[in-house]
């Protein structure tokens, strides 16, 4: 019996042009295609969704937002990433994720029973703790499983080189095992009726 190829969406970056954030997002994109999964990637930057307004309904987004929300239900897990700014998730990252809310009267609603795995960068020495964990309350009221092995980048400048690659070795590590958790985990729940 052949398997069917899960499918796990990353969402984030910043608005940043240079994202360290974007830059770790696509290394776990890279590493959930490793373990065999297919990956679509949104960066917030380029979605350049207005201000969520759940009054003017999905419309508001046009077909970007339709098929962002689409690709986003179909998929099986996922991987967030956000900056911390001012110990929480971005406002751009934030307003995308806001979006969701129309997928709550789909059957079933929002992310139930979906795996998402989290990545959050910082400038400062504990930077990314409390984004994590803002993260893990936003997959929580999204219906949505959290992962365990979360990745926090503190001081997230000193751990990129001048092309935006990830130098630091324990951070590569971490990343590759929150990915690989992601992959198992969508494979778990891919046909959990709750």
């Amino acid at each position: 019996m052949k398997r069917e190829k899960l499918i796990i969406t990353g969402i984030g970056g910043s608005i940043e042009p240079r994202s360290n954030t974007m830059a770790a997002l696509k290394f776990a994109m890279a590493e959930v295609e490793k373990c065999g999964a297919e990956c679509i990637l949104f960066d917030i930057r380029k979605l350049e969704l207005p201000i969520f307004n759940p009054a003017k309904g999905v419309e508001q987004g046009g077909e970007k937002l339709k098929h962002f929300l689409d690709a986003v239900y179909h998929s099986d897990g996922y991987i967030f990433a956000s900056p911390e700014y001012h110990g929480t998730v971005s406002g751009a990252f934030k307003n995308v994720i806001d979006y969701l809310e129309f997928l709550g009267s789909r059957k079933p609603p929002y992310l139930s029973n979906k795996p998402i795995g989290i990545i959050a960068t910082g400038g400062g020495d504990i930077s990314g703790i409390t984004t994590i964990q803002s993260i893990i309350n936003i997959a929580h009221n999204l219906r949505a499983i959290a992962a365990s092995n979360n990745v926090a980048i503190v001081s997230s400048f000193k751990h990129f080189d001048e092309k935006n690659i990830i130098t630091n070795e324990t951070i590569r590590r971490r990343i590759k095992r929150l990915a690989k958790e992601v992959v198992d985990l969508a494979g778990k729940f891919k046909h959990c009726v709750v």
